[in-house]
């Protein structure tokens, strides 16, 4: 889900792969909530895409007037915001698209969702560079996607750097190792459209990826959060700098400032931390931790100008046997950074809240939950600037 750079749409990504336009209208006051579901892009009831599968990522370039959509199987298109129409489109890249034919989905098992999926990707303003998050379940790999360039003769001839070798073991309670196997990918002169590199470090699934500035962050179920200088020569890419959370890392979201980095961990904590540090380099310098979530962290946003986290969640609800859980209803909740007050909470939605976006003004937000309903609220003084009297408010800890 995204803004349009004049303030006046919504551009939400749905499961079944297509892209939708919702253009606000009414009047809705301080503290009023109302809800609806996305309307086709135009009058003709056109849609952006058809591809059928979930839409990972949604990004608009100002300057082109483009939007790139990125899907949970790597694949991605462009479309003009103009007419809808696509402009260029790739299904999966070679050497990404293969780790999807070795897998039987009716040997995975039916307790853990093993399926392979893109779990984070992002991309530079212009829309020429995609990073993508290994869809393979451990593998901790990012993938830099450059649209614009094209393999070298040397890369045609031997194709080294994109096999794929990594072997990885999926021990659920049905003891099958579905992912236990090695992969090659195809040939890299099969390539139609750009190259592909790898920045290798973390060693579980990367679940975030946050582009600051000249530089990409990375946060995996490793628990570590990684720097990327994409100015770096070295060769092979190393990460600036590393750090590690309490716990696994679930969401990330940058502030407006382009230096206060959010990051959600398995535990329903949000650690704040200062991206330039003490040293004013490329560094994770940690300020303070918010929040504390009953369930998982699946979506953040800032609000602009003001000192507050949107945090969307699914609140988990506990089964009558002690060793399950069942997912309830989404929470969207409001939290002050600078003491860890817990300032508006709504549980509106009757499913997980995945995407949160606020308007360009400031004055509203929007919330999308799993089974694509679409809320509308209005940041008023009373949701942002003192506590709802009947609400439970707790204030966050501070470690």
């Amino acid at each position: 889900m995204t803004i349009a750079p004049d303030g006046a749409s919504v551009y939400v990504g749905m499961t079944n792969g297509v892209v939708k336009q919702i253009r606000a209208s009414g009047d809705v006051g301080a503290g009023a909530m109302r809800s609806f579901y996305p309307t086709p892009v135009n009058a003709t009831g056109d849609e952006f895409n058809n591809a059928n599968t979930p839409v990972r990522m949604l990004q608009i370039s100002k300057a082109s007037g483009e939007a790139l959509v990125g899907y949970e199987n790597g694949g991605w298109s462009k479309v003009s915001l103009d007419n809808g129409e696509t402009t260029t489109w790739s299904a999966p890249h070679s050497d990404f698209a293969d780790v999807f034919k070795y897998v039987n989905v009716k040997k995975l098992s039916k307790y853990t969702n093993t399926a392979p999926q893109c779990r984070s990707m992002a991309a530079n303003d212009d829309l020429s560079i995609i990073y993508l998050a290994s869809p393979l379940l451990r593998d901790g790999r990012v993938y830099v996607w450059d649209l614009t360039s094209s393999p070298t003769n040397e890369e045609r001839s031997s194709g080294e750097d994109l096999t794929f070798k990594h072997t990885s073991k999926l021990d659920d309670i049905d003891d099958v190792d579905a992912y236990d196997r090695c992969f090659e990918s195809a040939a890299a002169g099969e390539r139609e459209i750009g190259t592909v590199k790898h920045l290798e470090f973390h060693s579980d699934c990367v679940t975030s990826l946050v582009r600051v500035n000249s530089a990409i962050v990375s946060g995996s179920l490793d628990a570590y959060i990684a720097i990327w200088d994409l100015k770096s020569k070295v060769t092979p890419m190393q990460p600036h700098s590393t750090t590690k959370m309490t716990s696994a890392v679930r969401e990330m979201t940058i502030a407006k400032d382009g230096r206060t980095l959010y990051c959600a961990g398995a535990d329903g904590s949000v650690r704040i931390h200062d991206v330039r540090g003490k040293s004013g380099k490329l560094s994770l310098q940690w300020v303070r931790s918010v929040g504390g979530q009953e369930g998982y962290v699946n979506s953040l946003c800032t609000i602009k100008n003001d000192p507050f986290i949107v945090i969307g969640s699914s609140k988990a609800a506990q089964a009558p046997k002690p060793y399950s859980i069942i997912r309830g209803d989404g929470e969207l909740s409001v939290w002050r950074v600078t003491d860890g007050e817990l300032m508006f909470k709504t549980t509106i939605h009757d499913a997980d809240v995945n995407a949160i976006v606020v308007t360009t003004d400031g004055k509203a937000l929007y919330s999308g939950d799993a089974k694509g309903k679409i809320c509308k609220h209005a940041l008023g003084a009373n949701v942002v600037e003192a506590k709802p009297p009947n609400a439970p408010i707790r204030k966050g800890f501070f470690l």
